[in-house]
């Protein structure tokens, strides 16, 4: 038994020649031939067993040995998850697996991943100092969901990279290692998810472009420093794990309208007057 296991794995990886059904093996089992036989062939072409309850009683009463209705469910069970693995089919959700690392979400029965984009940093005028503003370009996102919405955070299994907490970070310049933190995010935890002001910013002379924005920290008047997000703007949310590596974030109220994103909190730097902000990855969309 454990051999014909071996080869099942095998022959997974490699592909099979030809399908074998249900109907196949009860047609074997009425014409006497052996166990041995018929195992063999389960193990080394493609299933396309139907396996619910149904189907398992109908077996039986057609005299298949239990030997080889374990081997039925387990050959098709795995068969599923192969295929899946392979080619990231993850229609139904079973098993959540998807291609990358990222945060995806449901679109027409598949999973699409929610882009990264790119944020730039200023200063703003404050009433005693500086505020440090994380800018994003556009008035919207190019993602609008409801206000009932599932993400799926996805990690590496090793790396757990989901999001590098610096763009630049090139190993080659010690201010943007010291701003970049480094970090590598293993659960949704370390993300914050901030509702985003649409505001004009001014271009020129008589020239404006819509952005949104958010506080990241500030600097009052005495030199004092705050790098972090203000608390105005950051929603909270829940998740759930549903995998080694995936985790399921929910918002149990819902969401209200407007334009949002997802960030690193490792991205918020501890040196306002060492840093660059520009190229941070945060992952935006929108509520309707």
């Amino acid at each position: 038994m454990k051999n014909l296991l071996l080869l099942c794995s095998i022959l997974i990886s490699v592909g099979a020649i030809s399908q074998v059904t249900n109907e196949d093996v009860i047609k074997m089992s009425k014409a006497g031939l052996s166990q041995d036989i018929i195992l063999g062939k389960i193990a080394t072409e493609t299933p396309d067993f139907k396996t619910e309850i149904d189907d398992l009683i109908d077996l039986k009463s057609n005299n298949v040995a239990d030997t080889i209705i374990k081997l039925m469910v387990y050959r098709q069970k795995s068969y599923k998850t192969a295929v899946a693995k392979t080619t990231g089919d993850n229609g139904d959700g079973s098993g959540y697996i998807f291609p990358s690392s990222g945060i995806y979400f449901a679109e027409d029965d598949n999973y699409t991943a929610l882009d990264p984009t790119l944020v730039t940093s200023s200063r703003g005028k404050g009433t005693f100092g500086y505020k440090m503003m994380a800018q994003i370009e556009g008035s919207e996102a190019n993602y609008d969901f409801a206000p009932d919405v599932e993400f799926y955070f996805n990690f590496d299994d090793a790396e757990k990279s989901l999001n590098s907490a610096n763009a630049n970070d090139d190993g080659n310049n010690y201010f943007t290692y010291l701003a970049s933190n480094n970090a590598q995010a293993i659960s949704p935890n370390e993300f914050k998810l901030v509702k985003l002001e649409v505001k004009k910013g001014v271009l020129g002379i008589g020239k404006t472009k819509e952005q949104r924005e958010y506080v990241t920290g500030k600097i009052n008047a005495m030199g004092k420093t705050d790098m972090s997000i203000d608390s105005k703007y950051i929603v909270n949310f829940k998740y759930k794990k549903i995998s080694d590596n995936t985790y399921r974030v929910y918002f149990p109220s819902g969401l209200e309208p407007g334009q949002y994103c997802f960030t690193y909190a490792g991205n918020n730097n501890s040196n306002p007057y060492f840093l660059n902000q520009n190229n941070i990855k945060v992952y935006d969309f929108g509520i309707e």
